[in-house]
């Protein structure tokens, strides 16, 4: 008989769909950063308050993700 491998293989791929998810936001939170600082050089206040903004909001949701999935 095989061994029953069932509950480690669905934790494998859970941990590796919340990886791709914190990188998709850890992603997003670079563009962000980058949209920031090209508005604040560009003398663009809107562009980068605006990219600022949503780069916070980014880490936070990064942030708040991990904390809810920690045991």
């Amino acid at each position: 008989m095989a061994p029953n491998t069932g509950p480690v293989r669905a934790q494998n791929n859970r941990s590796g769909g919340i990886l791709v998810y914190l990188l998709v936001l850890v992603s997003l939170q670079i563009f962000m950063m980058v949209v920031a600082v090209e508005g604040v050089m560009s003398h663009n206040a809107s562009l980068a308050t605006a990219a600022a903004v949503f780069s916070v909001l980014t880490t936070a949701m990064a942030f708040g993700f991990r904390w809810f999935i920690t045991d």
